[in-house]
């Protein structure tokens, strides 16, 4: 179901932002907040397993629309200030990981099915859109009238970043995805144990969301992406070359989400966010989701089969060596390019 709703979000992300830049931002917003609702209401009424897969997909369409307007509206309501705008939302989307498990968990348990969660995601969405309707109304945003195309011209400033944004997606979701099955297999940690101590990743991204906004503005985006990728490269091999306890665990979940979720998230969308003129802001954010949802949907399949085959501790080593490597070779190859025409 992640993964569908990821191939729903990588296909239309793009063009979610390039229409949002063309419609406004505040309709993009309501309009992905519309579909949402819609695919989560589909998702709660169904049935067969088709019907619940296509909605999870369709679901990605309307977070693409709502994430390409989210940060362009933020940016309107602050003036422009593009990082602060960026770091409040990356902060706000670390508190929603951080308490909606466990808020879902407690709906789950109380009402005693898995569609009353939904139900309740449905309520809320259609409650919200009304209000920031209300609220946005006066707010002057920019969205572009002219034709505007989907060339390469266009995105050449953006392609640099492609590596850099993979790598994001390639360490944080391989995480996210086998971290709890390694401190439970490879370490025999309790399963309310491995949840507690996966738990600090959304904490971390909030103070990361913060700590992205002060250092972007004392630190090039380039470097601080490098800096950020070797932190969180050595933060990934101590994990798995060392006997980890509930403690360490949860220390460790805490500074990837600082490292991966808050800064370097943070650092990456600003960076493309600055790659194209102001009346494309929407398309920008969008391009980044775009890449990151497709680069999202592989490392947790490929870690895996590598654990297979060669155990957790060297699939581990090898692949975020690799990864981190990688994601260093476009912040290279930028510097590199720099150096020449110098």
């Amino acid at each position: 179901l992640t993964t569908l709703n990821g191939v729903g979000q990588g296909v239309v992300s793009l063009y979610a932002g390039y229409l949002t830049d063309r419609i406004g931002y505040t309709r993009g917003l309501i309009l992905g907040m519309l579909i949402t609702a819609i695919t989560n209401t589909v998702i709660l009424l169904s049935v067969t397993t088709a019907e619940l897969f296509l909605a999870s997909a369709a679901s990605g369409v309307g977070i693409s629309f709502w994430t390409a307007a989210s940060y362009p509206l933020m940016a309107s309501v602050l003036g422009g200030r593009l990082s602060l705008s960026s770091g409040l939302i990356v902060s706000a989307f670390g508190i929603g990981i951080f308490t909606a498990p466990t808020l879902a968990t407690y709906i789950h348990h109380t009402y005693g099915g898995w569609r009353y969660p939904f139900l309740f995601l449905v309520l809320i969405i259609t409650s919200l859109a009304p209000i920031m309707v209300v609220l946005l109304r006066g707010l002057r945003t920019h969205s572009s009238r002219e034709r505007v195309r989907l060339g390469r011209e266009i995105y050449s400033g953006l392609i640099r970043l492609i590596p850099a944004i993979s790598g994001l997606a390639f360490m944080q979701f391989a995480y996210l995805a086998l971290y709890v099955a390694y401190l439970r297999l490879a370490h025999g940690f309790e399963p309310a144990a491995a949840a507690f101590a996966i738990s600090p990743y959304g904490l971390g991204i909030v103070v990361g969301g913060v700590l992205g906004v002060y250092l972007s503005v004392r630190v090039g985006g380039n470097r601080l992406t490098a800096v950020t990728a070797l932190l969180a490269m050595a933060t990934m091999l101590f994990i798995f070359n060392t006997m980890p306890n509930l403690v360490s665990a949860s220390l460790t979940s805490l500074a990837l989400g600082v490292l991966l979720g808050g800064v370097m998230f943070q650092t990456l969308i600003v960076e493309a966010q600055r790659s194209l003129p102001p009346n494309l802001l929407a398309s920008s954010t969008g391009f980044f989701y775009m890449v990151l949802s497709f680069a999202s949907i592989p490392p947790g399949y490929i870690l895996g089969s590598m654990v297979d085959y060669m155990g957790w501790q060297t699939a581990g080593n090898i692949f975020y060596i690799l990864v981190g490597l990688a994601t260093l070779s476009g912040f290279l190859a930028e510097h590199s390019k720099k150096h020449i025409k110098r």
